[in-house]
């Protein structure tokens, strides 16, 4: 397997010119120092590793990072205090959370599955091929290598089903309703079926992407030098760039609350009345079920958001 040098940038449902947003975003680099930004893109050290982190998730209130020395680390969000950490005994090249279940990849291409409620392992799987990018999805795990195959694995870790074999390199992986993009080192996002894997488009992008996940309706990816920036998942127009304090390798996404339209930190009727707004100006975050256009089934669809709440 083949293991790529990473720095990791969380941001939190998007923090990007003109795009606001309550929540905040995360950046971490080879020199294990983790930045938090708030909502004006002003980053603070969050926390310092001392270790070359290389993929970041979240579960509840923790901040889960990756790193090469094998090491899972845990810190608490609000304060960033280290709150416990675990070895894996080899390096950890992607995290992804369903729920309470933490699934680690590794560089012998192994998956294994923590119950993070108690701390304990709860599966193993040795994969067929390379393990460089994990996103869970409606159920299952989606793998992506650079060795260019995709599987689909269910949650419960049975055996992976290949999905599709990309056109390029994968190195990171996000998925938004039936829609699959693949980040690869050839600088091409791939749009495909979740479900099924048939391709939906390609999207040149110039850049290698070292990561990519969904805010607000859009994608999130690294660009040119330290540049984020954001494109519409249905034609892969550029939308909007931040500049990171470093280059950007990987990029997960904390969404906290997507009901939360107006970004206030609460729900209720404005944010109702923000989202007809956003409906009316024809704006592509809007189109919540990404089937390229808005229609009623976008006001079920945030309907739902609505009621199901914030974490």
């Amino acid at each position: 397997m083949k293991t790529i040098s990473r720095l990791t940038v969380v941001a939190a449902l998007a923090t990007l010119a003109g795009t606001a947003t309550a929540d905040d975003i995360f950046v971490a680099g080879a020199s294990g120092n983790i930045y938090r930004a708030d909502a004006s893109a002003t980053f603070d050290l969050f926390v310092q590793t001392s270790q070359e982190v290389t993929s970041i998730t979240f579960i509840d209130d923790v901040l889960y990072a990756g790193t090469t020395a094998g090491n899972v680390m845990q810190y608490e969000l609000a304060t960033g205090a280290l709150v416990g950490s675990f070895n894996v005994l080899e390096p950890i090249t992607a995290l992804t959370a369903a729920g309470t279940d933490l699934f680690v990849g590794t560089e012998s291409d192994k998956i294994i599955k923590y119950d993070m409620t108690t701390g304990t392992q709860i599966g193993s799987l040795q994969h067929i091929n390379d393990v460089n990018a994990l996103t869970a999805h409606n159920g299952n795990i989606i793998i992506g290598g650079i060795d260019t195959f995709v599987y689909s694995m269910p949650q419960s870790m049975s055996q992976p089903q290949l999905l599709t074999v990309c056109g390029g390199q994968v190195t990171c992986a996000a998925a938004t309703g039936d829609t699959l993009l693949l980040g690869t080192l050839q600088g091409r996002v791939y749009s495909v079926n979740s479900n099924t894997g048939t391709y939906y488009n390609i999207f040149n992008m110039a850049n290698v992407q070292h990561g990519i996940d969904i805010v607000n309706g859009e994608a999130l990816t690294t660009g040119a030098g330290t540049d984020l920036v954001t494109f519409n998942v249905s034609s892969g127009a550029q939308t909007g760039t931040i500049a990171a304090p470093e280059a950007a390798m990987t990029i997960s996404v904390l969404d906290l609350c997507e009901a939360d339209w107006n970004g206030d930190g609460s729900l209720d009727i404005f944010d109702y009345v923000e989202y007809g707004n956003s409906y009316s100006s024809n704006e592509p975050r809007a189109d919540l079920d990404h089937n390229g256009s808005l229609n009623v089934f976008d006001y079920i669809a945030f309907g739902n958001l609505y009621a199901a709440g914030c974490k």
